[in-house]
């Protein structure tokens, strides 16, 4: 019977890639999050082109 992977033991810590281990195109980003400021930012600016958009439309006949 083949051994699976739950089969085979596995070491206590995780393993943590450091900056040396990892190649130049490596596609695991160091910085951190947006704050929730420019998220909050960025959802206010998209209504309010949207509200510009909507007032243009209404403006336009047809």
């Amino acid at each position: 019977m083949p051994a699976s992977a739950h089969d085979v033991p596995t070491t206590t810590a995780p393993i943590t890639p450091t900056a040396a281990d990892r190649p130049a195109t490596s596609t695991v980003r160091d910085d951190p999050p947006a704050p929730a400021a420019a998220s909050g930012a960025r959802r206010l600016l998209g209504r309010a082109a949207h509200a510009v958009r909507a007032a243009h439309a209404a403006a336009v006949p047809f």
